[in-house]
């Protein structure tokens, strides 16, 4: 057993006993590193997961609003708008590291959806 106390022998690298690597600080490291990733990994996969879920849910609430519709343009646009937060809850999967927009209750007041279809009944609503 070495003394931590003696005189650094000629030659030798002089270097705190604390900084020497050792088979269980390296052993500790890797589990802490491990540990971390873990633990990151996992709430990626939440993230991830609830994304998936409110999208799900955005999907569905989009086509309660179609079937409900009966040609009424506020219902179509309400539809366009759930399809909008469902591809931005789809984004949001895709790359569960960077957080979403906090998306609005309803659509603003000079949006527009996106798909042709959607578009022609949701002008009605458009401000002049």
């Amino acid at each position: 057993m070495q003394d931590v106390h003696a005189e650094p022998v000629e030659g030798e690298a002089s270097r705190p006993w604390y900084l020497s690597p050792t088979i269980a600080s390296i052993v500790l490291a890797s589990a802490f590193v491990i540990a971390i990733g873990l633990i990151v990994t996992d709430s990626v996969r939440a993230r991830r997961e609830r994304y998936e879920s409110s999208a799900d849910y955005q999907r569905s609430l989009a086509a309660d609003y179609r079937r409900n519709a009966k040609n009424s343009a506020l219902m179509i646009r309400s539809a366009g708008w759930h399809e909008h937060l469902r591809e931005m809850y789809l984004r949001a999967a895709k790359s569960p590291w960077i957080s979403p927009p906090i998306p609005l209750a309803g659509p603003p007041p000079d949006w527009m959806p996106e798909k042709p279809d959607q578009a022609k009944l949701g002008r009605t609503l458009a401000p002049r």
